[in-house]
């Protein structure tokens, strides 16, 4: 509370004016900033853990070694993020930032159609050996917006997921249907091992940038992707892709 005290001065002079001493007495501040602070931690939203789930093998079928090869096989995809090239192969930072590209190839790295399309006499000197008109390798584009991008691929490798959870979908932003239930039910469809879903491979090379896989990992969460993992990028992968950047003179 503010009070005011008066001093007493000298009683000579006829002029003479009393002093007024104002004091501020700030300890009832204190509760209030306490009230406050509780307020504040009552009202608050908490911030949630963000987790990625991970998609663990299925031990209910007896499938031998070949056989899940064969699976694999069919339905991997490798996608590489690398970063912007100049002609003589270095990374191009004239603009101040690593701007990101991105590859991907299906299947075994060194197969086109079961034909072998690498020479690995020497590890330290892959060859790739194309045929005529072929690409073992694609270049995509981190514009999700276009028919090109990696997005519009994803989608079109995970049609037949994407198929059956748009139904779930659909009630869910009709409001027949919680958040919690479609989550629910979304993980059964991709849980579901009778519909055909690739299984995405995501590597980086050693100039792509943290924020390009980060944006890549969002886009298996938006595309109902139910398999993919990180892995280190290999001597195959990086033939593939030095060779395609240099036939391309990326």
């Amino acid at each position: 509370m503010a009070q005011i005290e008066s001093g007493g001065g000298n009683s000579k002079g006829k002029n003479h004016q009393k002093k007024m001493t104002i004091r501020v007495d700030f300890t009832p501040m204190v509760d209030m900033n306490m009230l406050l602070i509780t307020f504040f931690m009552l009202c608050t939203t908490m911030i949630k853990t963000q987790t990625l789930n991970i998609a663990l093998p299925s031990n209910k079928e007896n499938l031998n070694q070949e056989q899940m090869n064969q699976a694999s096989t069919k339905n991997a995809v490798t996608i590489i993020v690398d970063a912007k090239r100049l002609a003589n192969g270095q990374v191009d930072s004239t603009s101040g930032a690593v701007v990101p590209e991105i590859y991907y190839y299906e299947g075994k790295a060194n197969e086109i159609e079961g034909q072998v399309i690498l020479d690995e006499t020497n590890p330290d000197n892959i060859v790739v050996n194309l045929p005529a008109g072929q690409e073992k390798i694609q270049k995509s584009s981190f514009d999700m917006s276009s028919k090109e991008g990696i997005r519009a691929y994803i989608k079109k490798r995970n049609d037949k997921v994407l198929e059956q959870i748009e139904p779930i979908r659909k009630e869910f932003k009709e409001g027949k249907k919680t958040q919690a239930e479609f989550d629910s039910l979304a993980k059964i469809v991709r849980a579901n091992e009778d519909i055909e879903k690739p299984v995405i491979i995501i590597k980086a090379t050693d100039a792509a940038s943290y924020g390009s896989i980060v944006a890549l990992l969002d886009e298996m969460q938006i595309n109902q992707i139910a398999k993919y993992q990180i892995d280190n990028i290999t001597a195959q992968d990086k033939a593939l892709l030095e060779n395609y950047q240099k036939r391309h003179n990326k």
